[in-house]
């Protein structure tokens, strides 16, 4: 029997941040190329994930559970060791789980597949500063732009493409 038995959940997580780029994903799980876009009700994506450490600290995209946000991003699924190896990429920040009553899917899906869904909370919001800014470099703008792609397949001005 494989590792994941038929009576284990299968497993998601919900990147919104740098995770919304195929290629990150894919740096921790080949399997993870596409993934679906998606409407999250009660969670707030901000600039206040910064990871302490020893090195230079920069402000990353961050989000947390707060019931009074919508965020927008993509699932996608992965293995029981594939969401370990996530959990090692994503240090610093902790798994929570989202409710798939809470979930939107804008790929045409009428509810969120069934299982585990997962997202990386920031454990404290820890604001962009001068001594700590945030990561506006060439990922930064290409998250902001997936951000406001994905607002607009939300708002039925676009279409999903080829998996980009």
């Amino acid at each position: 029997m494989n590792e994941e038995s038929m009576s284990d959940p299968q497993q998601f997580i919900f990147g919104y941040g740098s995770l919304l780029e195929s290629r990150s994903r894919v740096m921790t799980s080949p399997s993870a190329l596409y993934a679906s876009p998606v409407n999250v009700v009660g969670i707030q994506r901000g600039w206040f994930g910064r990871v302490v450490s020893a090195s230079l600290s920069p402000t990353y995209l961050g989000a947390v559970s707060d019931p009074n946000f919508n965020c927008n991003g993509v699932i996608f699924k992965v293995s029981r060791q594939e969401l370990e190896a996530f959990d090692n990429h994503e240090s610093g920040y902790k798994r929570e789980r989202i409710d798939q009553k809470n979930i939107a899917m804008l790929d045409g899906s009428k509810s969120a597949p069934e299982g585990d869904i997962w997202f990386y909370a920031v454990t404290e919001k820890r604001f962009a500063s001068p001594e700590f800014p945030n990561t506006e470099g060439s990922r930064g703008r290409d998250v902001l732009e997936y951000r406001d792609r994905a607002s607009e397949l939300e708002e039925g001005r676009s279409e999903v493409g080829d998996g980009a």
